[in-house]
């Protein structure tokens, strides 16, 4: 059965008046309310902190620390004060009765230093849920620009390039673990004609750019380093140079050099290990930076995941992008999976950034039937004359 979508965004704003969320294409209506920032600095600094180091939820110092759900209740009344939250009710409860799902679509292009914090932890304290992990209502960060991109239409399998990062000067990762983590969780869909893994072999600039000039790739994924400029707040990506060390590569740089490449649909940046520039996550800043360049979406992690997340994380998500589902649903899907497999925490480390208004960013595509049906009757007839040619 068809099932409709809903929009619903919610954009935070800033003015010379302040900050104001605004909630817009909403079923029942706009409406707008004065923003009040969740957290103080020292809180937001903690905040970063526990989820950096995986401690959320946990105890620190022998004093129990803010649950997962009263971190995200808070970020909760801030997005919603009460106006914004009656209205929000109001719009779940319109969709069930249209037999739809409601997907909330978060902009904050406008408010950057607002970005760091973790909006996926949203804890709903009327419907007793994290946001994030309902199927009903999948919940995004939204670019939205004049410049509507459309789905790739692409035939299966669906080809995806990894890129592993780990170049001298940083601290090492087990980055054949990262690799073979990925390709053995995902060899059943090769199998299956479904999804192509190819690694680059030499992760340096030149040899990316190389690799995308002579064939489709529809999803890249990169495991390694990032960093941010303390006194200009740039991110960058740190890949190899052709001696093995570190070349940071920042967000408008790979921007221009990814968006030329159109069947690029999907891109996922992931820590090689802990994040530890807490309160400047760069893969977030970068994600942000590529989707407004024109990449359809992106996927950013608020911190390294383990090899046991990464498993289920990736086996889940990429499963479902390989059959073609809204990539908001597959994250969701992704996110309840790291749930069910006991992942603490984890389920909300990884962030989706999208510019596609319904998350569809491939056109399953059938094979010409006259093509195949030409190409058929081609190979029948050499098998009919090739014993005679022995023959003579």
């Amino acid at each position: 059965m068809q099932i409709d979508y809903l929009s619903l965004d919610i954009a935070i704003e800033h003015t010379e008046d302040g900050y104001f969320v605004r909630m817009a294409n909403a079923p029942t209506g706009d409406a707008v309310a004065k923003f009040q920032s969740p957290f103080t600095p020292a809180e937001q600094d903690t905040l970063h902190r526990l989820i950096a180091t995986g401690e959320m939820g946990q105890s620190t110092g022998g004093a129990p620390a803010a649950t997962l759900q009263q971190w995200g209740t808070r970020l909760f009344h801030a997005l919603f004060p009460s106006t914004l939250q009656n209205m929000l009710q109001s719009n779940y409860h319109y969709a069930y009765q249209a037999r739809a799902k409601l997907r909330i679509r978060l902009q904050i292009n406008h408010a950057p230093q607002l970005a760091m914090l973790p909006w996926e932890y949203l804890f709903d304290p009327v419907r007793n849920e994290f946001m994030a992990l309902s199927l009903q209502s999948p919940f995004v960060r939204y670019t939205n620009l004049m410049h509507q991109i459309v789905p790739f239409k692409v035939e299966s399998p669906l080809r995806m390039l990894v890129v592993i990062s780990s170049p001298g000067g940083y601290p090492p990762f087990e980055r054949e673990r990262a690799w073979f983590t990925i390709l053995d969780t995902l060899d059943y869909l090769a199998l299956e004609n479904k999804l192509v893994i190819e690694r680059l072999n030499k992760p340096t600039l030149l040899d990316l750019q190389r690799r995308l000039r002579q064939k489709e790739c529809h999803m890249l994924h990169f495991i390694g380093h990032g960093s941010t400029d303390e006194l200009t707040g740039d991110a960058s990506l740190i890949f190899e140079d052709e001696m093995g060390r570190g070349r940071r590569v920042n967000g408008e740089h790979l921007g221009s050099l990814l968006r030329d490449h159109f069947p690029l649909r999907l891109i996922t940046l992931t820590a090689g290990d802990v994040v530890r520039t807490a309160t400047a996550n760069p893969y977030l800043k970068i994600a942000a930076n590529l989707v407004q360049r024109g990449l359809p979406a992106v996927m950013a992690t608020h911190s390294s995941l383990s090899a046991s997340a990464t498993a289920t994380f990736v086996n889940k998500f990429y499963t479902m992008a390989a059959n073609f589902a809204p990539i908001d649903v597959a994250m969701s899907e992704a996110r309840r999976a790291l749930v069910e497999d006991a992942q603490a925490s984890a389920w909300g480390l990884p962030a989706l950034f999208m510019r596609t208004p319904e998350g569809q960013l491939f056109t399953p595509v059938q094979p010409d039937q006259q093509k195949l049906a030409e190409e058929a009757a081609s190979a029948s007839r050499r098998r009919r004359f090739w014993p005679a040619f022995v023959k003579r």
